[in-house]
């Protein structure tokens, strides 16, 4: 916390606890007809009917007459309604005129909550520092006041501020002094709220379990009182937690409901809420052009009302769409508006998530520098947050980067902390991933039973949790093409027993390539490479002729696409299959375009991973120091 927030936090262990007076202004007139429209307005906002509450608020000042109390109460409430609806610029206006009217009367309490109601305006517009001063400024007053009503407001508030920046342990120390705020017989929107935001801490911590029941309590809560943006929330964080455990139906289920409800009583920012939610459900399941539509949905309205947050995170997650289609430049210009964003707020997660995304994209255009600094900083990010999904997928990936200069221990080491980490946050999708790169590991080791069982069982999980898995089939092919080309080796690999293995690894390697054919589509560039190279690759163990023909395909459509990695592996490729014919000019044709790469890479290395560069791996068993060795065995010109 705060200096500020921690002085009145302590400042409030000397203090009883009132009965809670809430966080509006007390009511103090004698107009029949202003009071009964207040309260009738009042219940509008509490149940989600914005647009009539702001014809009654609207009303009630003109009943107000020259009160000026009445009338700062009724601007105070038009300025919630269109906070509500997330017409900040409104809220802002009528808010300033009630502050304004509040001061000359020296009504410090009112003012403070019209104080806060403009914090809560700078928070959802991502603008921390600001609203936390805000709130600080509001809580001094309320602490002076003992008004426990409204440090509960404040103090439920700001933990969710520490939540979304990353600072998981202050948004529970947060939240822990409005629990004690709570009066015995707490009314249940206040014990929605406070539920609702300790879910949400939990949830970015990955202890999806216990989220999990904390949001149910706030659904049932938020029903019981009537509050319809409430029921909205907790199903969005509802779905946001079925979704991260990839329990697909259940996730759209709970997010539709929610859009529906935001749609009815015109909260824009739970709409942008579902429809990135929706994006993700899309987006995890293979539905790229939906997942894209709900995005940009989601984008035009955080973009129009200053969410830069919530605009990082869409944008971090529109990124992922291009990757899967190939549209790396507009991926990386996405990525990069989502962390100048989040940079500009302070969100150290939606940071993190963008340097994890563009370290993926350099490291396989041959960027292994910028690829490197954005895997470091993404782990550390993922450490210093708190959130251990992010430093597990961060890990995971730093370990590929790793792999690629040959730092296999230091590899091995990431896989593990990302497994690790994966059980504890209950996440298949990414530890999925991780158990194909525990498998590759495994393999290079010489232990082929124990890799064959990690893919079966990472083949298992997608299967199971409803996500793409053409990826995975791919890889699969890879691994038996490996698997048959290590056992070729050696004085035992001639022997009758090692050539029949070889013979049903290969059989295994061409239905693993018909299952993949089958699920991946054209738009789905990156995996269509991944496609087009492992049938490539089992053909040069087949039929190297046909092999030249897809391993030239292969070097077109990564040249397309801007993807210098399957540039290096079609004319190591290529290379292979002209050596495998005898065509030794065409093989040293190929074997030098592919070592002119790897020595351009080389060149903006460090010294000590130089050293290690050319044992690193550009895919499983295709070494960078592959295409140097066949120029030797071809010889010179």
């Amino acid at each position: 916390m705060r200096d500020r927030l921690k002085f009145i936090a302590s400042a409030l262990l000397a203090y009883p606890l009132f009965r809670l007076s809430g966080a509006s202004p007390v009511w103090a007139s004698n107009l029949p007809r202003a009071r009964e429209l207040n309260k009738r307005g009042e219940k509008l906002l509490e149940t989600g009917q914005y647009m009539d509450a702001i014809i009654v608020f609207n009303n009630m000042r003109e009943a107000c007459a020259e009160k000026a109390y009445c009338k700062a109460v009724a601007t105070y409430y038009l300025g919630r309604a269109n906070l509500e609806m997330a017409e900040y610029d409104k809220a802002v206006q009528h808010f300033r005129e009630a502050e304004s009217l509040f001061d000359k009367l020296k009504k410090d309490n009112e003012r403070a909550t019209v104080v806060q109601a403009r914090a809560r305006i700078l928070a959802e517009q991502s603008q921390y520092k600001e609203s936390m001063d805000l709130y600080g400024d509001a809580g001094s007053v309320f602490l002076k006041f003992r008004n426990t009503g409204a440090l509960f407001e404040m103090f439920n508030s700001t933990g969710a501020i520490q939540a979304y920046k990353g600072l998981y342990n202050e948004c529970l120390e947060c939240l822990g002094v409005a629990n004690r705020l709570l009066p015995p017989k707490a009314d249940p929107r206040q014990l929605a709220l406070l539920n609702n935001n300790t879910g949400l801490a939990h949830m970015m911590k990955q202890e999806y379990g216990i989220a999990e029941d904390s949001f149910k309590k706030a659904l049932e809560q938020f029903n019981k009182y009537g509050d319809r943006k409430g029921v909205a929330t907790a199903l969005n964080n509802l779905a946001f937690i079925y979704e991260a455990r990839s329990e697909y139906p259940a996730a759209l289920k709970a997010q539709t409901k929610s859009l529906e409800i935001a749609k009815e009583i015109s909260d824009l920012r739970g709409q942008a809420v579902a429809l990135n939610n929706l994006g993700n459900i899309r987006l995890r399941t293979g539905n790229y052009t939906e997942a894209r539509e709900a995005y940009q949905g989601s984008l035009v309205i955080t973009e129009s009302r200053g969410m830069k947050q919530f605009a990082a995170d869409t944008l971090n997650n529109l990124g992922l769409v291009s990757v899967v289609r190939g549209e790396y430049a507009r991926a990386i210009e996405t990525f990069k508006r989502a962390h100048h964003m989040a940079t500009e707020v302070g969100a150290l997660t939606s940071q993190a998530w963008a340097l994890h995304n563009l370290g993926f994209i350099f490291k396989d255009q041959g960027n292994l520098n910028d690829s490197r600094t954005c895997a470091d900083n993404a782990v550390q990010i993922g450490v210093k947050s708190g959130n251990r999904k992010l430093e597990g997928a961060a890990a995971q990936k730093r370990g590929n980067l790793r792999e690629y200069v040959g730092q296999f221990e230091d590899a091995s080491k990431d896989y593990k902390l990302a497994a690790r980490l994966q059980r504890v946050t209950q996440d298949p999708y990414f530890r999925s991933l991780t158990m194909l790169d525990l498998a590759n590991d495994l393999l290079r080791k010489g232990h082929s039973d124990p890799a064959l069982k990690y893919y079966r069982d990472a083949l298992k999980i997608r299967r199971a949790i409803g996500a793409p898995y053409g990826e995975f089939a791919c890889r699969m092919v890879l691994f038996y093409v490996e698997k048959s080309a290590r056992l070729g080796k050696g004085s035992s690999g001639d022997s009758p027993e090692a050539r029949a293995e070889r013979k049903e690894d290969l059989s295994r390697a061409r239905k693993a390539l018909e299952v993949a054919t089958n699920l991946i589509t054209a738009d789905q560039v990156t995996d269509a490479l991944l496609l087009n190279y492992a049938r490539a690759r089992l053909l040069l163990e087949e039929d190297p002729e046909k092999a030249v023909t897809e391993f030239t395909k292969l070097g077109a459509a990564a040249k397309s696409a801007a993807m210098a990695k399957y540039e290096y592996l079609a004319s190591v490729g290529l290379g292979l299959a002209y050596e495998k014919l005898g065509k030794k000019t065409h093989a040293r044709t190929a074997f030098q375009a592919a070592a002119d790469y790897v020595e351009s890479i080389g060149k903006t290395l460090d010294e000590k991973t130089r050293e290690t560069f050319p044992e690193g791996e550009q895919i499983l068993g295709i070494k960078n120091k592959l295409a140097g060795e066949g120029l030797q065995r071809v010889g010179p010109a």
